[in-house]
Formats: structure tokens, sequence, C-alpha cells
């Protein structure tokens, strides 16, 4: 590997460059440690690392309710339109709160 540093004079038989290496490789050994040690991995059984069964309750019912809603018409107010509304948002809750 040829270095190129305007301040290293060679007077030092590149004990400089051997430095700079040095630090670099545990910089990067200590970032690749953080990253193991920080960043989630996937579960298996859900393609969303942070999914769980309770999401997939709100999901279901919020499936359910949206079904419901067309199969009736889809109205826009009333009792069918409220629960549907309610499911979706408790969903869009769910998600945002983890």
């Amino acid at each position: 590997m040829v270095y190129c540093y305007t301040w290293c004079t060679g007077e030092c038989n590149n004990k400089c460059v051997a430095a700079i290496d040095s630090y670099y490789q545990t910089i990067v050994q200590c970032l690749t440690f953080s990253a193991n040690s920080t960043i989630p991995v996937k579960k298996t059984g859900h393609q969303k690392y942070w999914w769980n069964d309770e999401l997939d309750a709100l999901k279901q019912s919020c499936i359910e309710a949206t079904d419901f809603w067309r199969s009736v018409g889809c109205p826009r107010s009333g009792q069918v339109n409220s629960n549907r509304l309610q499911c979706k948002y408790r969903y869009k809750l769910g998600i945002k709160m983890l």
C-alpha cells in the first residue's frame, strides 16, 4: 500500500503510517462491535423485528372492520364508519408506540 502524507518526511521509518493503520483498525473494530451490539436483528417469524402479536390482532380487527364497512356500502357516518376509524386509529397508534 502506498501512502502519501505531505507532513511525513520518512525519518520515522513509517512508524506514523503503522500507528495510523493501528488506530484505523481499532476504530473499525469498535464500530463493528457497537453495530452488532445495538442494531436490532430480524427475529424469525416476522418480517419486521418490532412486530408482535398485539399488532397482529390490531391489524386483523382493522381489516375486518374495513371489510364490513365496504360490504355495507362505505358509509361516511354512523356506527359502522366510527368502528372502522377507531380500529384504524388503534392500529396506527400501536405501530407508533413501538
